[in-house]
């Protein structure tokens, strides 16, 4: 079966040998009490920066949604070849001023551009490092986020838990 098709979310693991898994996390842990909505405009092959939206995050996040729209081109290969990414400076800024969020959930296919591989393993390393600063920030990859989120409350998540995999296909609830 692969786990990297449909909604999934990648763990340290993926990156790092001494990184953990999704298995590792405790069941407590896919439970966001203070997510965060950020509607954001990404370009083919754009690679989201720290700018205007880094001070809309609060204190208490501890799940961000990026809403780009990109979900809307799903099942075209424009949403997989032309997809934007994510810099590795965000993945070092959540990291180091926000300590509480842990994931960043996105709606297009992966936080690594298609087009710019580099930058996206890049961006896996800051996200994942275990020896950086404060813990890792898990990724859900290739979210569902047409809905209206405005009231959105809390966010489950609820990764398929097997031994030994980096990644899981993940089924995620919004709680409104």
């Amino acid at each position: 079966m692969e786990n990297h098709w449909g909604t999934h979310i990648d763990a340290p693991n993926h990156f790092f040998e001494n990184g953990l898994t999704v298995n590792d996390y405790p069941a407590d842990f896919w439970f966001f009490k203070n997510p965060m909505v950020i509607h954001i405009d990404l370009k083919p092959g754009e690679l989201l920066c720290c700018s205007g939206w880094t001070e809309e995050i609060k204190p208490e996040t501890d799940i961000i949604l990026f809403k780009s729209g990109w979900g809307s081109l799903r099942k075209t290969e424009k949403y997989s070849i032309d997809n934007p990414g994510i810099h590795p400076e965000v993945g070092f800024f959540l990291r180091e001023q926000y300590p509480s969020i842990r994931t960043v959930g996105i709606d297009w296919v992966s936080i690594s551009s298609f087009k710019n591989r580099e930058a996206g393993w890049q961006v896996h390393r800051a996200f994942f490092n275990p020896d950086g600063a404060n813990d890792p920030v898990l990724i859900i990859e290739d979210m569902d986020l047409s809905h209206d989120l405005k009231e959105l409350r809390e966010v489950w998540a609820a990764p398929l838990r097997v031994e030994g995999i980096d990644s899981a296909p993940c089924t995620v609830i919004g709680v409104f």
